[in-house]
């Protein structure tokens, strides 16, 4: 199952600005008074089908300037009576492109959360299952770091153990170099695997140095762009860490 994307649809988007240009070229064409606004609904329905919730917000934003600016540049109404008609219809098409705009990205925050909850549950219960069962220490790490990569498509992974003495071992590795320098054994707070189990809380970090993590195949290697360091709790106690090397950046 693959992770949810809110920002691979760049198709969809160039065709949301270009329906939205559209409209206003038309709405410049047309007089004054005629409910053209309604157009601009096309391009807010369309985000729908992408995943950004703050993208209704912005083509709200921009159909409202250009609502604006076309009651300047359209052919004026008739007359008087025509001319306040056609501000009354303005302003109903600016409230009710805010009331879809505001709809839509709600919508669309709701229906990433369920999606992230989602992603987060299956992995769960297939985690559930890697760990069940009598093995080693080192085929579960395994186990778990396969699925972990292949789930979260990742290049490179560790996994870390708690000793008796308070630090934390490594216990498996797949993907880094084989003249990897990074320790094998880590006290809490010392490097950033240390950080993250001592805050007790997940690191993401992008643009790592380049003496740091590095990922190699049978065919060369390559720097990781970012990393990913997971503490493993139960309650508020801390069993092990992940960590997890990405050769591109990685979302929340």
């Amino acid at each position: 199952m693959n992770r949810p994307q809110t920002g691979s649809h760049t198709f969809l988007y160039a065709t949301i600005a270009l329906a939205v240009g559209l409209v206003f070229f038309i709405d410049t064409r047309t007089r004054v008074g005629v409910a053209t606004w309604l157009l601009y609904l096309v391009p807010l329905v369309l985000c729908f089908l992408g995943g950004l919730a703050f993208l209704p917000i912005v083509v709200a934003v921009v159909s409202t300037v250009l609502i604006v600016l076309d009651w300047f540049l359209s052919p004026p109404a008739a007359g008087l009576l025509d001319n306040n008609i056609a501000l009354f219809n303005r302003g109903m098409g600016l409230f009710v492109t805010w009331v879809v705009a505001a709809l839509a990205a709600v919508s669309l925050a709701s229906r990433n959360r369920l999606r992230h909850q989602e992603w987060l549950r299956t992995a769960r219960g297939q985690i559930a299952d890697f760990v069940a069962g009598e093995q080693s220490l080192s085929r579960m790490a395994e186990r778990v770091l396969e699925f972990l990569l292949g789930y979260a498509h990742g290049q490179a992974g560790a996994m870390y153990a708690a000793d008796p003495g308070g630090a934390y071992s490594r216990v498996r590795v797949i993907g880094l170099a084989a003249d990897d320098s990074s320790a094998d054994t880590v006290k809490a707070g010392e490097g950033l695997l240390g950080r993250a189990v001592g805050e007790k809380r997940t690191l993401r970090i992008d643009d790592l140095p380049k003496d740091y993590l590095r990922i190699s195949s049978a065919l060369g290697g390559r720097q990781a762009h970012s990393l990913v360091i997971c503490p493993l709790k139960v309650g508020d106690e801390v069993h092990g860490a992940i960590e997890i090397g990405f050769l591109h950046s990685v979302g929340e």
